[in-house]
């Protein structure tokens, strides 16, 4: 018997905010919330128990440079994903997240949201896309 597609929560990281996706039904990527990110402890609490009822796996996003390079945020990212799975057991995938901002901007003003609305949700949604799409493979659908 084989498995079903998998459950992802992917997480665009900020200081600040941050914004969570899921996988819907069909690998879906949907735009779930935007939460606070200035107390690290209660929003790994807060993803563990969204992980826990979504039987999810995570998905960090990668901040890069455009010519690849990585920075502080890079460096904030991939410990954060460490953190993340250690506390929780579940596994922690990275994605590159160049330009997820951006098209989640053109989203944002495509839906009418406000030029002041947060679009972390809408780039957390933007790298579980390209996450998923990765994982589908170039022969899927």
């Amino acid at each position: 018997m084989t498995e079903g597609p998998k459950n992802y929560l992917a997480i665009d990281l900020g200081r600040s905010r941050v914004g969570v996706a899921v996988s819907g039904p069909g690998g879906v990527a949907l735009p779930h919330a935007v939460l606070d990110g200035h107390d690290r402890r209660a929003l790994i609490d807060r993803l563990a128990a969204l992980a826990q009822e979504r039987d999810a796996e995570f998905v960090v996003g990668l901040p890069r440079e455009l010519d690849g390079r990585e920075r502080r945020p890079a460096k904030d990212a991939r410990a954060f994903a460490r953190t993340l799975e250690r506390a929780t057991g579940r596994p922690v995938q990275l994605q590159d997240e160049t330009l997820t901002t951006a098209a989640a901007q053109q989203l944002a003003r495509e839906a009418g949201r406000g030029p002041r609305d947060p679009v972390d949700d809408l780039a957390a949604q933007q790298i579980l896309i390209a996450f998923l799409a990765l994982q589908r493979g170039p022969e899927d659908p």
